[in-house]
């Protein structure tokens, strides 16, 4: 299910944006795209008030990570967890969880 890189990735330097409250991750992530960052290089996951971490594993082709939906104050992941388990959450109140993308170093 995962791409080992994506995994190998996150052993490498890099950079950590974030926290982020989600109706700011378009925005971060087209300025990222337009600074000619590959797409190979972004990483997301979120964490939400409760404590529970969920990665968003890519390829991430589109204008937000994938497994990422904002709309009207809400946030929706669709990723795994630390344990590589399924984790899906819908109509989270955005203010409950913070987005981090993560820059890696090219390898």
């Amino acid at each position: 299910m995962h791409d080992q890189r994506e995994w190998e990735t996150l052993l490498h330097p890099g950079q950590t944006i974030g926290p982020l409250f989600p109706c700011l991750v378009p925005h971060t992530w087209a300025l990222l795209l337009g600074k000619r960052v590959e797409r190979e290089r972004l990483h997301a996951y979120a964490i939400t008030a409760d404590g529970g971490t969920v990665y968003l594993p890519g390829p991430h082709n589109g204008d937000l990570p994938r497994g990422l939906t904002v709309q009207r104050g809400k946030v929706s992941l669709d990723g795994v967890d630390e344990r590589g388990q399924r984790v899906k959450i819908g109509g989270l109140p955005a203010q409950l969880a913070d987005v981090y993308l993560y820059v890696s170093d090219p390898l």
